[in-house]
């Protein structure tokens, strides 16, 4: 009997270590306004901004916490898919599309925060499927357009960058298909790591070793970034790297075709192990997370309410 007990105190002590990742409290509203619906958050690299866009991905909002503001940088349609900041949390990087003639048209834009003024990289064109990337320290950008990569500088100097190197090899998305190689050479291959997929929402990893995705109607996955290495993770959507580039914090939704029904935010090891849940509210519907700079606080969505909200958790 003294052992059938030490086994379980054994077992559970074990199954207690290995949540590693916990929630403190309950989200905290960071911001909401009149009803209207904001989603996606993504913090700035060094933790003292936080941008969101609203539903349908129009413009781009950018919250600061020291003075607890907030302030819209651009109106403009779907300036707020896939827009990303800059090294030094001076700048976002975004695509923007309109319409002539009935055709949508995108550019390239770099929006930059104190000044409130925007910088064309690259001019109103047809509507590609990639999203630009930063490269370079910040000093050039990535983009897929049609059969090539387009390479562009950003106009950034600044000394805390450190020197421009551009790595060997670049993991990119464009559509519903992964490329890997240089861009600066336009040598590279399709990764296609389970064949016959159609890959959504590729994330890389901060130190750029490992990435993260979805295939469209099914899981998640983890793997090197040059595509070896696969791991299932189960179901689950959006995910965002933590900072050190071992976790990944996702939502788990239900719906019924048409709309969301609930959603919970989760994190996991990019090994697939240590998988915990975030939140538990039955009267929110929680998505779009991702992780602060100091792997302390998670940002994400609530779709009932249109708010921003924060959770701590603890490491």
């Amino acid at each position: 009997m003294k052992q059938i007990i030490a086994l379980f105190l054994l077992f559970h002590t074990l199954e207690v270590f290995a949540q590693t990742i916990t929630p403190i409290g309950q989200p905290q509203l960071l911001f909401s306004n009149n009803g209207e619906t904001f989603i996606s958050p993504k913090f700035s690299v060094d933790g003292k901004n936080l941008a969101f866009t609203k539903e349908n991905f129009l413009g781009i909002y950018v919250y600061n916490f020291q003075n607890k503001s907030t302030k819209q940088i651009t109106d403009e349609p779907a300036a707020g898919y896939g827009y990303s900041w800059s090294a030094d949390s001076k700048s976002i990087l975004a695509r923007v599309s309109r319409f002539e003639d009935k055709k949508e048209i995108s550019a390239v834009k770099l929006f930059q925060i104190d000044e409130m003024v925007e910088k064309i990289l690259i001019d109103y064109r047809s509507s590609t499927s990639g999203l630009p990337r930063f490269i370079s320290s910040d000093r050039q950008i990535m983009f897929p357009g049609k059969n090539k990569m387009e390479i562009i500088n950003t106009g950034i100097k600044n000394s805390n960058l450190g020197k421009s190197i551009f790595p060997d090899k670049e993991l990119w998305q464009e559509g519903t298909e992964i490329y890997y190689g240089n861009p600066l050479t336009n040598e590279f291959v399709k990764l296609d790591p389970i064949p016959g997929a159609q890959y959504i929402n590729l994330v890389l990893s901060p130190d750029k070793t490992k990435a993260a995705f979805e295939v469209y109607g099914g899981n998640m996955f983890s793997m090197n970034i040059s595509g070896i290495g696969l791991i299932d993770l189960g179901k689950g959507e959006r995910p965002q790297w933590s900072p050190e580039s071992n976790y990944l914090v996702y939502m788990n939704t239900q719906d019924d075709g048409h709309q969301f029904l609930a959603s919970d935010i989760f994190t996991i090891k990019s090994d697939g192990t240590e998988k915990t849940q975030i939140t538990f509210s039955d009267d929110m519907i929680e998505m779009n997370p991702c992780w602060a700079p100091d792997g302390r606080r998670i940002a994400f969505n609530d779709m009932k309410s249109g708010s921003i909200y924060l959770i701590e958790i603890t490491r």
